[in-house]
């Protein structure tokens, strides 16, 4: 089933302050009163080869709210996210390979004064082996006006993250980095048991690459406001539970086995359901592009892929 997780905040809402506002006040009537959200959603488990209606499969939509008095008109679009500010947006996900693979429902909507409507979206992957165990994003972009007459260049954006059913064996991994199968595994276990599992993990950088691993609970402040985990899980508490994984260095265009281990603690109580995102930051064996220590680590970011691993007290 199709996991939706919005963000905790319902809507954007657009604000003008000071200086800023007198400089743009021709736009005030059609902006300052647009709400538009959720600003960020997680879609689990989308299977290629599938139209997949969200508002049918998850009864999902986004909520343009028009709190002015007047109607207002607004155009909706999709769009690829910014490839210089990877920061900005989720570790982890690779803009989605085309657009064209979402489709809104509308893409110009009027709406009444003091009136929210509601719009929402198709999804369809291609039937494909690398079209599995992936994780994509991409952005719903509203702004004022019609598509003959776009506003003035302000707009609100709401960020998709899509992820793509688990398949654990597939002919072709697909990603431009690290690819695993599967990219999601659940572990069962008693308070003091053992756990241990082993999934595939392709290098599709065209050459060697070193890995060094990196657990959301490591650095979870700095996600405060984004969304990773799925519906009816916890983020994983930061020790006791997941084994260090040894650096290691994983040779080109080959499938590589990636091992993890670890204990489920005795405080641990049957019932409680946890997850955490085991992130991989690729770095260069050889620097041949000649790179600074500070553009490699931004390089390193932008290519993290992640295992998500959901764990179940019994």
């Amino acid at each position: 089933m199709t996991n939706i997780r919005p963000s905790h905040t319902p809507f954007h809402n657009f604000l003008l302050k000071g200086s800023v506002a007198v400089l743009l006040c021709c736009v005030l009537t059609q902006l300052q009163a647009l709400a538009f959200g959720p600003p960020l959603a997680l879609f689990q488990d989308i299977p290629p080869g599938f139209e997949v209606d969200l508002k049918k499969v998850g009864q999902f939509s986004f909520r343009v709210a028009n709190r002015s008095k007047n109607p207002q008109s607004y155009v909706l679009s999709i769009e690829a996210p910014p490839t210089d500010n990877r920061k900005s947006w989720e570790y982890g996900y690779e803009p989605i390979p085309d657009l064209s693979w979402c489709k809104m429902h509308k893409d110009e909507i009027t709406v009444p004064g003091a009136t929210t409507e509601k719009v929402s979206l198709t999804i369809q992957i291609p039937e494909k082996p690398e079209n599995y165990n992936r994780k994509f994003l991409f952005y719903v972009r509203i702004q004022s006006g019609t598509k003959q007459n776009i506003g003035v260049g302000l707009s609100l954006v709401a960020r998709v993250l899509v992820e793509t059913k688990v398949k654990p064996d597939v002919d072709k991994l697909g990603g431009k980095g690290l690819a695993f199968a599967p990219g999601q595994i659940t572990l069962k276990g008693k308070p003091g048991s053992e756990f241990s599992a082993e999934v595939l993990l392709q290098n599709n950088f065209g050459k060697d690459i070193n890995l060094k691993q990196a657990k959301l609970s490591d650095f979870y402040q700095e996600f405060k406001f984004q969304r990773y985990q799925s519906s009816g899980f916890t983020l994983l508490p930061k020790k006791g539970w997941l084994s260090p994984v040894p650096d290691q260095t994983v040779k080109k265009d080959g499938k590589n086995k990636y091992k993890i281990s670890g204990t489920i603690p005795d405080s641990a109580k049957a019932g409680d359901k946890y997850e955490e995102l085991l992130f991989i930051k690729p770095f260069p064996v050889k620097n041949e592009e000649k790179k600074t220590p500070e553009e490699i680590e931004a390089s390193s970011l932008a290519s993290m892929s992640f295992l998500r691993i959901q764990y179940i007290v019994e």
